[in-house]
């Protein structure tokens, strides 16, 4: 099963890589639980929205070839395996989607600085960030509060490396990422 967030971001920070890979497949074990943690439909300078899975909104990405945005998104998925006695993944990522729907009354967005200090994501925050998020009927908040803290404390190590690699460190703090709750693709790589 793969859990996972949708990571927006300003599209010149992965412009090297998407204007030669137009979805580019990038691939990180992690050091704590060997937990494989990958990206999945890359959108450059495309939009988040929110599309219903049954009864849990989730969102997803999309680029287009006529409209473009100061961004680009995708999904960034930890694979986790489940032992016995447990045997229904699907349920548990639902789970997770519902939480996050009754928290924020939707979908939530999160700045990366505030999921890494283990703090919720205000309105006035949002503003003073340097990205705006494409999906405005995001609500900030908390999406610690969603799921194991092990599956957020992945993703944002996973993405520090990812910006820093083109920007400077304030303009990571000011990040901004939305539940993939739905993200959950079997024996998808």
């Amino acid at each position: 099963m793969d859990v996972g967030i949708r990571v927006e971001l300003p599209a010149t920070t992965l412009e090297a890589l998407t204007s030669v890979l137009y979805e580019p497949k990038l691939v990180y074990f992690t050091k704590g639980f060997d937990d494989k943690v990958r990206t999945f439909c890359v959108c450059p300078y495309g939009e988040v929205v929110s599309e219903w899975n049954g009864d849990v909104l989730t969102v997803n990405g999309h680029s287009y070839a006529n409209r473009r945005t100061l961004n680009t998104n995708f999904a960034l998925l930890v694979s986790k395996t489940f032992t016995e006695p447990f045997n229904n993944p699907i349920e548990y990522g639902k789970s997770i989607a519902r939480l996050a729907n009754l928290l924020g009354d939707g979908i939530i967005v999160q700045r990366l600085g505030d999921l890494e200090q283990g703090r919720r994501s205000t309105v006035e925050r949002m503003h003073r960030s340097l990205i705006r998020p494409s999906l405005r009927s995001a609500t900030p908040g908390d999406l610690g509060w969603c799921s194991p803290i092990a599956i957020w404390r992945t993703c944002s190590r996973c993405c520090r490396p990812w910006i820093n690699w083109r920007q400077a460190s304030i303009r990571a703090t000011r990040f901004c990422m939305a539940l993939r709750s739905s993200s959950i693709h079997r024996g998808s790589t």
